[in-house]
């Protein structure tokens, strides 16, 4: 085989490396447990209106990271104009009530948040609880 080939070949598998890592994503950002992915992704789809993020941010308000809580009841609020008494910086045992409120909300409304990426997820005026 001749360096040129070998340099091609070599060209054609990074390529090939490249668009699989980044066409397949077995989980979103969103799912991360990284503050430094998730804490982003949670902005970007509370942003966008995607009502399908609600259960990663009921998740989030039981996540060891204060910043993550932080963006998961905001976005919370944002979504759903509720906000449970939830407090981000108080003790897991303070925070545990409206944990659970959360829990039950979410289990109320579960049906009613497309998979996140579905356009149907959007916030559209008039749907917020």
């Amino acid at each position: 085989m001749s360096g040129d080939s070998i340099l091609k070949t070599s060209l054609a598998i990074i390529l090939l490396g490249l668009a699989v890592s980044c066409a397949s994503h077995d989980k979103p950002a969103i799912a991360s447990t990284h503050a430094a992915e998730l804490i982003p992704a949670i902005k970007s789809e509370v942003n966008a209106g995607h009502r399908g993020v609600i259960p990663y941010l009921v998740a989030g308000l039981e996540n060891g990271d204060a910043a993550v809580r932080l963006c998961a009841i905001e976005g919370l609020q944002r979504l759903t104009g509720q906000d449970f008494g939830y407090e981000y910086y108080a003790d897991e045992a303070d925070r545990r009530p409206a944990v659970e409120q959360w829990k039950q909300w979410l289990s109320e409304h579960r049906g009613e948040f497309p998979p996140i990426g579905d356009e149907s997820s959007h916030v559209q005026s008039g749907n917020r609880e």
